[in-house]
């Protein structure tokens, strides 16, 4: 058998079969996706006029100010502030009112996204329940922070009322939330469900020409 000089510099015979294409040659393989860049802010104008735009952005502005009340919560930072009762106001309690309120702002914004009109609410949809739930532990976030402005810890160790309601309502909102990531969850997993196109005028025009057409040749 015979090779020539380019064959035998490249280390291949004189069958030129393995110098096809990548792709003949591998069929199994596709061929590279371009990767999307990650937005955040959106380059179409019309995304600013979308609710769930604006459910998202006042959710992650809300969580990072509520954020500041889980740093200063460490019970070295906490304990430090707790003798200064204006600076635990300030960075303690008063986070956790804004970010709650953002909460509340964001999941309303949720379940008018999911409602066909603004006063009917939509109890049948899985993502207007999970504004919903996340709606009422919002409340309970936000009431613990308004709570804590009014605690008092008597000499004797025992709790009044404010200090009650505010652990309280982390509690019940803490649940809320857990119930509405759960809902979520489930809306994640279902699958998606075929949308009707609504016929067009010009559709909806010819296809009643056919029927009346049909009509009158059934008459006749």
């Amino acid at each position: 058998m015979n090779f020539r000089e380019e064959d035998i510099a490249f280390g291949t015979t004189s069958s030129h079969e393995d110098e096809r294409p990548l792709q003949e040659s591998s069929p199994h393989l596709e061929p590279r996706k371009k990767t999307k860049r990650l937005r955040l802010i959106p380059s179409d104008p019309k995304l600013w006029f979308e609710i769930g735009f604006w459910a998202n952005f006042v959710q992650i502005w809300a969580a990072t100010i509520f954020w500041i009340s889980g740093w200063t919560g460490i019970p070295q930072v906490f304990e430090s502030i707790q003798r200064r009762p204006r600076l635990e106001d300030g960075v303690y309690w008063t986070p956790q009112v804004i970010g709650g309120s953002g909460f509340v702002i964001a999941s309303l914004l949720f379940m008018l996204e999911n409602q066909k009109r603004w006063w009917r609410p939509a109890p049948l949809s899985l993502g207007w329940h999970v504004g919903f739930w996340n709606l009422v532990g919002a409340v309970g976030f936000t009431l613990c922070g308004i709570f804590g402005y009014s605690r008092f810890i008597p000499a004797d160790g025992s709790s009044n009322w404010a200090t009650y309601q505010s652990a309280c309502s982390t509690f019940w909102g803490g649940w809320a939330f857990l119930v509405g990531s759960i809902v979520q969850w489930w809306e994640a997993v279902q699958p998606p469900r075929p949308q009707k196109n609504k016929p067009t005028d010009v559709e909806a025009g010819s296809n009643g020409q056919r029927e009346q057409g049909v009509e009158e040749k059934s008459r006749s």
